[in-house]
């Protein structure tokens, strides 16, 4: 039983046929306790959210069907399962909340999958043996009408594996939506050489020495992206009481990073030099954006804007782009300059909680650093060893 201070309430009057509604703490989630007349227990399942009132109605609506005699069974189909991913899978395990650019990537790519195999079908027919199939015309461009790489059939099979996994995990009249994931064990294939630019530090100055022609702000981002190695989603999105000049440190707000993880890492000496002449230069304080929109200074440059920056620049220094990235080989350069350090002190310092993601994509080899591993039996003294 509930006590006063967690909101609960039953939906329906007949027996066998109740709902009941109710918080596990105070303001948390919701979840409802549902009667399962076949195995004869009530079923437990979250609801996903925190609204009383959508919770009663959703619940209300449910009763009514099952009085009704309503058949509520019947195969999962394609179209259904995207529809209702979409409309409520809209927080991470974590509690999370997903971004609308992400959603909307999750849309675009649910379309293909709608396309090639029908909304209709049933969600159980989509089984391993008909993914090749659809690898096969998703990379030939007979589904989007432009070919492209196994990068993007990993990401539609991804999807597709995990909402299959969230459809195994909703339930509705005491059952699941989805039985079982029929893609349960099978490998996502990925693409074998993926394509990871690292941009080079003399790249960086030339591309510095021109930033000015493109636009008053594009010389610090440049520098923040070099020195901190954080994601451009991070960088444009920070504020001047982000920075603590006196501690040097500089905070990294959750909302804006890909993790949802609030960051405190010290700054680095570069980087303070030229946001203290930055910011003399323009007399910026307080919490305004340091990088904000020119028409709207209360919204960050957007992540087009800041590559369409980035794109001018590599033509005013005539220098020819990396092919498959603009921003994100600056994250590489960080991690790659520095994998002498400790794998945890450089996850910890540009923002990655896995350690096997910065060895597997960002950390890469380079010529110089193999020939001194042919060269060299013994291992090189490291950076900082030894010393207290």
């Amino acid at each position: 039983m509930a006590s006063q201070k967690r909101w609960s309430r039953t939906v329906g009057t007949r027996r066998g046929n109740r709902i009941r509604v109710y918080e596990r703490e105070p303001g948390g989630t919701l979840y409802a306790a549902v009667w399962d007349p076949e195995r004869r227990k009530y079923t437990q399942t979250g609801l996903g959210h925190r609204d009383h009132e959508r919770a009663l109605r959703d619940v209300g609506e449910l009763v009514r069907l099952r009085e009704s005699g309503a058949d509520l069974s019947g195969p999962l189909q394609l179209g259904t399962m995207v529809a209702r991913y979409l409309a409520e899978s809209t927080h991470t395990r974590d509690g999370s909340l997903k971004t609308a650019h992400y959603m909307k990537g999750c849309a675009q790519f649910a379309t293909h999958l709608m396309e090639w195999f029908g909304p209709e079908t049933p969600v159980s027919q989509l089984t391993p043996d008909r993914m090749p199939e659809y690898a096969a015309a998703r990379r030939s461009g007979k589904i989007s009408g432009r070919p492209v790489g196994q990068t993007a059939v990993h990401t539609d099979l991804k999807l597709l594996k995990s909402m299959m996994t969230w459809a195994t995990m909703v339930y509705e009249n005491g059952r699941p939506l989805l039985d079982r994931n029929p893609l349960l064990g099978f490998v996502v294939p990925k693409e074998p050489n993926p394509n990871r630019p690292v941009v080079d530090g003399e790249t960086v100055e030339k591309l510095f020495a021109v930033a000015d022609r493109v636009s008053p702000l594009l010389p610090l981002l440049i520098k923040l992206m070099d020195w901190t190695g954080r994601r451009l989603g991070s960088v444009v999105n920070l504020r001047w009481d982000d920075f603590d000049f006196e501690n040097k440190t500089i905070r990294w707000r959750a909302e804006h990073d890909k993790k949802r993880k609030t960051w405190v890492v010290p700054m680095p000496k570069e980087a303070e030099r030229v946001l203290l002449e930055f910011r003399a230069k323009h007399r910026v304080i307080g919490s305004a954006l340091v990088f904000p929109m020119k028409n709207d200074p209360t919204r960050a440059v957007s992540r087009h804007l800041a590559a369409d920056w980035l794109k001018r620049a590599y033509r005013y220094a005539k220098i020819e782009r990396p092919k498959g990235g603009l921003w994100h080989p600056f994250r590489r350069k960080f991690a790659t300059e520095r994998k002498f350090y400790p794998l945890r002190d450089v996850a910890d310092a540009a923002g990655w909680k896995d350690v096997g993601t910065l060895l597997k994509c960002y950390q890469l080899s380079d010529e110089d650093t193999i020939r001194a591993v042919m060269d060299n039996p013994k291992p090189l003294r490291r950076p900082g060893a030894g010393q207290r």
